[in-house]
């Protein structure tokens, strides 16, 4: 871990400024801070760069400019249910190693949120597993907690038997409210983007097609522009 933390106490209120970079970082300390630290196992490089002004923390993150970006590698999810969101679901459900395990093998998860004036927008997220892609993106007011996200989940071989239905996570972190979304046509989402630019078009598009994604493992691509968005050197 490497970082930098400049607070100026003379201005009113005290204007701060943080950069942290962390390697190798454990999903369950962060886990621990909503009392769960046994959802996902694996480790995750972060990289944060945030400036604002504020006397408490709700305060500055309020007003706060700068990004944040996740970028986990292979891991381990608790349950079974996340693939049946989208994989063929007759097909999984029979399958002796899905019967056998209790866990979910995820390739790998990034974000990429930029914040302006305490609002955040999710960007580019990706979570992919052995057997479905799911994007999203959307945005999050950190001085009211409100938040506006969609996620659209893809299996990567075509699937006539699913559960793939989008959804949109509207209300509050602590009430959130959950419903199914439908996607616009492809010939839309080139024109217009998603949801008025809660998804980035072009990356949909890239993630996804009309029936499969296609894609066996999509995490290169997305790890790559995630290094380039948060400019970082991937060493």
């Amino acid at each position: 871990m490497d970082g930098e933390l400049d607070i100026d106490a003379a201005d009113q209120p005290p204007s701060v400024r943080v950069r942290l970079d962390a390697r190798d970082l454990d999903y369950r300390l962060l886990q621990q801070l909503s009392r769960n630290s046994d959802l996902i196992e694996g480790r995750i490089e972060l990289y944060v760069e945030l400036s604002g002004a504020g006397a408490t923390v709700r305060r500055l993150l309020g007003n706060a400019d700068g990004r944040v970006t996740v970028i986990g590698g292979p891991g381990r999810i608790s349950g079974r249910r996340l693939e049946l969101w989208a994989a063929d679901l007759i097909p999984t459900m029979l399958s002796p190693r899905w019967q056998r395990q209790n866990v979910t093998e995820m390739n790998c998860f990034v974000a990429h949120i930029g914040l302006k004036q305490g609002l955040a927008t999710v960007e580019d997220l990706i979570l992919d597993t052995q057997r479905i892609t799911v994007a999203g993106g959307g945005m999050l007011n950190l001085e009211t907690e409100a938040i506006d996200l969609l996620l659209a989940p893809r299996p990567k071989r075509p699937s006539f038997v699913s559960l793939a239905n989008p959804v949109r996570i509207q209300g509050t972190l602590a009430t959130p409210d959950v419903s199914v979304a439908r996607l616009p046509s492809r010939r839309r989402l080139m024109r217009t983007g998603l949801l008025a630019g809660l998804i980035n078009p072009a990356f949909l598009l890239v993630a996804f097609s009309d029936t499969g994604t296609g894609v066996a493992n999509p995490c290169a691509a997305a790890i790559e522009r995630a290094y380039e968005t948060a400019e970082v050197d991937p060493r």
